[in-house]
């Protein structure tokens, strides 16, 4: 690799995560990554909905909105399937959950510990 433009930002994945009960079970390795990818990096204002309908939600970073089904076709599995990836990252205190009527907000636990702050300009 040469040249990595972080300027978007980038998470880092620390060498315990292979003590982790998430290492052990690659689709739920997979689902954990895909939230650390998709989650804030900042503080910040989301639009959902669509016309009458659209409200417009403040995330902190590290949280996300979450949408089963849109997020089980980027992941390849059927919405029971990831809600069963959910419920263990919950139950293992990975990330936590507030659902309303309208949405899902995922939170990622210990989201600094993940998120890369410094100047990695010159990453090779």
């Amino acid at each position: 690799m040469s040249n990595v433009d972080v300027s978007g930002g980038y998470v880092v994945l620390p060498p315990d995560i292979v003590d982790s009960p998430v290492w052990a079970n690659s689709r739920l390795l997979h689902v954990w990554t895909y939230l650390l990818m998709k989650a804030r990096h900042n503080d910040g204002y989301v639009m959902i909905g669509r016309g009458d309908d659209e409200q417009v939600v403040k995330l902190k970073s590290g949280q996300l909105i979450f949408n089963r089904r849109a997020a089980g076709e980027v992941l390849g599995m059927k919405p029971d399937e990831l809600e069963l990836q959910m419920a263990e990252l919950v139950r293992i205190e990975m990330v936590e959950r507030k659902v309303t009527d309208d949405y899902a907000v995922v939170t990622v636990c210990n989201y600094s510990r993940y998120r890369g702050t410094e100047d990695k300009s010159g990453l090779q």
